[in-house]
């Protein structure tokens, strides 16, 4: 399966492997050197990985729904409403069965044990459980689970890191380093923005952004993009005309749509764990396993989707028409509400799948749908509704993740437009000030903790 091609050619390098590090760092003379060059291997790998991953989704796709296309509303909505129900419950079975006999928990991990690693785990990922986990939410987003392949791209490449480490026995910090540049050609290569993949890894798994780790970060970056360009072109991922950005006086609208996009953020983590919770519950009490609960979980999608198709998947149609200005306000706020319930439902049940894409949709539709309101206020000089879904779209992502500096470079790589800068920086510091204030952390940090607490409630029994 294209998710684990790697796994038969990569373990016959192992004992090549464990012979060439000694000689290297004899050669090159610096620990600093050979990690660049690791990462330019490591990032080349995951370049490979993330092509594959996308062909595996949309393989799936095209099996339940009969289109591997990322626009395929149209095609759910002219389906049988029985197949529309049952196809994601069916694929929720595949993917509990995996979970179960596989992988050995009760979710598909995801970038929080990427943290988990570089933290406590010396950057150390297990190769098939990781390989497994890419198969995991290829299955689920090609059922319709509506979360984001980014998410398990980030895992699958920094599974590509540790596996590298652990073979050429490299000491933690090396290993640590390694990750990271896994981290940042995963996610270079899945939304062609090497920028923004640079600075997420050295935010968010570095923790700093210091210039030792530039170097071999950076060039993971660029060579995950360019092997990612070999098979998805060099565009941005939502190539959208640019926009005509209005006056500095209309940043107090920007402010606004910053603390609108901050509740849609929290809306959105308070959700999917209140879900989370709730699908737990329900198991003990009616006594199924809860590595059961995507079966009802997918029940609950496709019932959702009859009504709602566009909730299916990743959701880069809703981002990508939000973005142009092709939709309604009124179906923008319908979107907003059923794909939260969506989102919450998929992360809840235990699916596969990312919180990146999710976050795009939410505040790509939610500042769609605020233009509808800014827009009479402000007056003709007013920027058009693209501008503030780009804004809503960075200003939602920046809490959820975390990251608002390299969320920032995001929307920037993501559409080409350079106009929308000043706009973006303004949604995502009321942004993420608000969730900051309000919330105090980020999905990632949250998912880590509520793990800590279940652990320790299972120790102390």
């Amino acid at each position: 399966m294209p998710a684990a091609f790697l796994l038969v050619p990569l373990q016959s390098l192992d004992r090549r492997a464990r012979r060439l590090l000694p000689r290297l760092r004899r050669w090159l003379r610096s620990d600093d050197l050979l990690v660049a060059l690791l990462g330019v291997g490591v990032g080349a790998l995951t370049g490979l990985a993330a092509i594959g991953f996308r062909m595996l989704i949309a393989a799936v796709q095209r099996l339940a729904w009969g289109s591997g296309e990322d626009r395929f509303a149209a095609v759910v909505a002219a389906m049988p409403p029985w197949q529309v129900v049952l196809t994601p419950a069916l694929g929720g079975l595949l993917v509990a069965l995996l979970v179960r006999f596989v992988i050995g928990g009760h979710r598909p991990p995801g970038v929080p044990q990427v943290l988990e690693a570089t933290l406590y785990g010396g950057g150390r990922l297990r190769l098939l459980p990781g390989c497994a986990t890419a198969l995991a939410a290829a299955l689920s987003l090609g059922a319709g689970a509506s979360l984001g392949r980014e998410g398990p791209v980030v895992h699958l490449g920094a599974t590509l890191s540790g596996w590298t480490a652990r073979r050429l026995r490299l000491p933690p910090p090396m290993a640590r380093m390694l990750l990271a540049c896994g981290v940042a050609s995963a996610v270079a290569a899945s939304f062609n923005a090497p920028m923004a993949g640079t600075v997420f890894a050295l935010e968010v798994v570095v923790g700093s952004l210091r210039f030792s780790a530039l170097a071999p970060v950076l060039m993971a970056a660029l060579t995950g993009t360019a092997v990612a360009r070999l098979s998805f072109g060099g565009d941005p991922v939502f190539p959208v005309p640019v926009h005509a950005v209005g006056p500095m006086a209309e940043l107090p609208a920007f402010a606004a749509l910053g603390v609108v996009a901050a509740l849609v953020a929290l809306a959105f983590m308070r959700g999917a764990f209140l879900c989370e919770d709730g699908f737990a519950a329900a198991a003990r009490r009616w006594g199924w396993p809860q590595w059961l609960n995507p079966v009802p979980g997918g029940l609950a999608i496709g019932a959702l989707a009859l009504a709602v198709p566009q909730v299916l998947g990743v959701g880069y149609e809703a981002t990508h028409d939000a973005l142009l200005g092709a939709t309604p306000a009124a179906v923008l706020l319908l979107l907003v509400a059923a794909k939260l319930a969506a989102v919450a439902v998929s992360f809840g049940a235990g699916f596969g799948g990312g919180v990146f894409s999710p976050s795009l949709v939410l505040g790509a539709t939610a500042g769609g749908a605020f233009a509808a309101v800014a827009g009479p206020l402000v007056g003709p000089l007013a920027s058009t509704a693209g501008i503030y879904a780009l804004v809503g779209m960075a200003a939602v992502a920046a809490p959820v993740l975390g990251a608002p500096i390299s969320t920032i470079l995001m929307a920037f790589e993501l559409t080409g437009d350079g106009g929308m800068v000043p706009g973006v920086m303004t949604g995502v510091a009321v942004s993420a000030g608000v969730v900051r204030w309000l919330y105090g952390q980020s999905m990632f940090t949250a998912q880590m903790a509520r793990a800590a607490a279940r652990a320790g409630s299972v120790n102390s029994v």
